[in-house]
């Protein structure tokens, strides 16, 4: 999802550099020599042409006034791309080439393209065609519908060179109007003899031109090209990257790009292709035009699978992102921090392969005030993924790197950032009080307190976990939460809407409870006990176990007086009814424990008949002797604790014989 998010920016600008060369083809010059009288005179003939002129010419049978209307066809259309977005009349320029195509001409110039006999007008035709596709999609397909591909897939094999370069633009062109034309050219058999045209003698002008045609073979990823056309084209790919010239590498580059975003098992085409240490030592090109389209590749192939990314690791890609993290160009910087992200998340092993050659400090120095909206985000989530893993955690040394960039973090507004923020911070008190202490020392706890009134469970969630965390430290750690104003926003999160926040409400109860008495006071002085209450009884299932483990600690460490209360709070028929959780063990070990733990201190105060009929009335003491024959084995064992203990009046010889039968079963 993230790396979807990240790309947005990057694949509008990719559009519109991929738009950019459609509109630009007929630019490019194919044939610099001087023109011959012959072609002068065409030039000025055309020049003079109007659009009357240019259907007769072309229908007309005579090759003379043939190749010149469509020469002046070509020119028309050229006229259109040159003056695209400044000229005022490019509206009627383009309903012009519409009545051009209404009246049937398509067709003819289709067929010029099948006279071998006469090149000049092959190319004249080749040119007006390409010219016509890099305008609407419509009038492409016009061309396409009236036969042109497979006629201009067969000049790819033409001996004139002039011939297969502008039949590969043109082509490319067709195949850059959307994937439903990318696969019909495919599909009509372009690969093959285009990729043919890559030979060790062949001009760099025709190579940038394949090139640029692969690249828009791979465009598209809604659908993407079938996995058997990525197959042909591929090895292709991996002699283009190879090559010197700037404008090959950038188009091959990007189709890498292109067919890297995707699917894990389309990533592992392109690598098994053998292109990725080429695509890491072309990182350190000099031209950004090339360094983009390979750091988005890399970036892509890093967002896979784990193989996939050590794959890049190996290739020594690490240093060299690293040192793009000081890149001038937001966006190499932004790249390269959102791949040592996705570098870092791949287990312990690479987080720490990353921080060891240096990440931390070029990472935190991009967090700035006038940090880019696209940037700030992405450094934040690349410094939550240095904070993943406890099986190692990452170093202390590193996480006292990481956490002033944190504490500065969670004071920011933006929703993003604190999630990640936040998320980071429960990673890091994931572990042991001494590690919670470095959190905690880092001043972080008054405004985690606060980002619980957040409005966003995406940011509640994570701020819940690290508190949560946190108050499984020490007394003292988790003094410095309760000091922090916890208690009351605990009781709000209890009655929230979202199960997953009352869950981990609970959840951060329980633990405070498994504190000491005075701990535990600040619980019911802050009226956190009473929606605990409501979850055990009312909640999801989920939810009341939590609240279930917070009540039995509240009986384990809390006075016989604050036992008491949970008893006047009528804690006994929520606890009763869940007995009935027979399938889950766990739940009901804790329900039995808490329990007994009110029924021992009911018998400390006194209280101990009172109490017991209080859990035979509301259904307990019959759940409890169903439980003698639970397949657990801790279970029954508890159960008849419990009933050997506090019910013995009830119980004679006979049941006395039912349990020592029931041991025998289950040993």
């Amino acid at each position: 999802m993230r790396r979807i998010e990240v790309n947005v920016e990057l694949r509008k600008s990719q559009k519109e550099d991929h738009l950019g060369v459609h509109r630009q083809l007929s630019m490019k010059i194919i044939d610099d020599k001087p023109l011959s009288p012959l072609q002068k005179r065409i030039h000025v003939a055309a020049a003079n042409m109007s659009i009357e002129d240019i259907v007769n010419g072309i229908n007309s049978g005579d090759e003379k006034e043939e190749i010149t209307a469509t020469h002046a066809l070509h020119t028309h259309a050229a006229h259109l791309i040159f003056s695209r977005g400044r000229n005022p009349l490019k509206v009627i320029v383009c309903k012009l080439i519409d009545i051009l195509i209404d009246t049937n001409v398509i067709p003819k110039l289709v067929e010029f393209l099948s006279r071998v006999n006469k090149p000049d007008l092959q190319y004249a035709s080749a040119w007006a065609l390409t010219n016509i596709v890099t305008l609407t999609s419509d009038q492409t397909k016009a061309v396409v519908s009236a036969g042109a591909v497979p006629v201009l897939i067969s000049l790819l094999g033409s001996s004139h060179q002039f011939l297969a370069e502008q039949a590969v633009w043109a082509l490319g062109n067709i195949a850059g109007n959307g994937p439903e034309l990318r696969d019909h050219v495919i599909e009509l058999g372009i690969i093959n003899p285009l990729i043919t045209l890559i030979k060790p003698d062949a001009p760099d002008t025709l190579l940038r031109k394949v090139a640029c045609t692969l690249r828009h073979l791979c465009f598209n990823s809604y659908p993407p090209p079938s996995v058997h056309a990525v197959r042909q084209i591929l090895p292709a790919l991996a002699q283009l990257i190879h090559k010197n010239n700037r404008d090959i590498l950038v188009d091959a580059c990007w189709a890498l790009s292109y067919l890297t975003d995707g699917a894990n098992e389309r990533i592992q085409e392109v690598v098994d292709a053998g292109v990725v240490p080429r695509l890491v030592a072309l990182l350190d090109n000099n031209e950004l035009a090339v360094i983009a389209p390979t750091l988005s590749a890399i970036g892509n192939i890093v967002a896979g699978s784990d193989i996939q990314t050590k794959a890049v690791v190996s290739a020594g890609a690490v240093p060299v992102l690293i040192s793009l993290l000081g890149s001038s160009h937001q966006f190499l910087a932004d790249q390269a921090v959102w791949a040592l992200g996705n570098i870092a998340v791949d287990g312990p092993e690479l987080r720490d392969h990353v921080i060891e050659l240096g990440i931390i400090n070029p990472l935190i120095t991009l967090i700035k005030p006038d940090a880019p909206d696209t940037l700030l985000p992405n450094v934040v989530s690349t410094l939550s993924n240095l904070c993943r893993n406890k099986n190692p955690p990452p170093s202390v040394l590193a996480v006292r790197q990481l956490l002033p960039a944190l504490a500065h973090l969670i004071h920011n507004n933006d929703k993003e950032i604190l999630v990640d923020a936040c998320w980071a911070l429960s990673y890091l008190t994931d572990g042991a009080n001494e590690r919670i202490q470095e959190v905690v020392d880092a001043g972080v706890v008054p405004r985690l307190v606060a980002l619980l009134e957040n409005n966003e469970a995406a940011v509640i969630i994570p701020t819940l976990r690290t508190i949560g965390n946190i108050v499984t430290g020490s007394d003292v750690q988790t003094d410095s939460v309760l000091a922090a104003g916890a208690c009351p926003l605990l009781a709000k999160l209890l009655v929230h809407a979202n199960m997953k926040i009352v869950k981990f409400a609970a959840w951060t109860v329980s633990n405070i409870a498994a504190g000491n008495a005075i701990q535990i006071q600040a619980l019911f002085t802050n009226n956190v006990v009473r929606p605990l209450l409501d979850v055990l009884g009312k909640g999801d299932f989920k939810c009341q176990k939590k609240a279930a483990r917070a009540i039995t600690n509240i009986t384990l460490n809390g006075t016989v007086e604050q036992i008491a209360l949970l008893r006047q709070f009528d804690v006994i028929p929520p606890l009763c009814a869940l007995l009935e959780a027979k399938e889950d063990s766990k739940t009901i070990l804790v329900v039995l424990d808490g329990l007994a733990n009110i029924l021992a201190a009911a018998e400390k105060m006194g209280e101990l008949e009172k109490v017991s009929l209080h859990v035979e009335d509301c259904g307990g003491l019959d759940r409890i002797e169903d439980l003698q024959s639970h397949e657990n084995d801790e279970i029954y064992r508890k159960a008849h604790a419990i009933l050997k203990q506090y019910f013995s009046t009830d119980w004679d010889e006979d049941s006395e014989l039912a349990l020592s039968r029931s041991q025998s079963a289950h040993c």
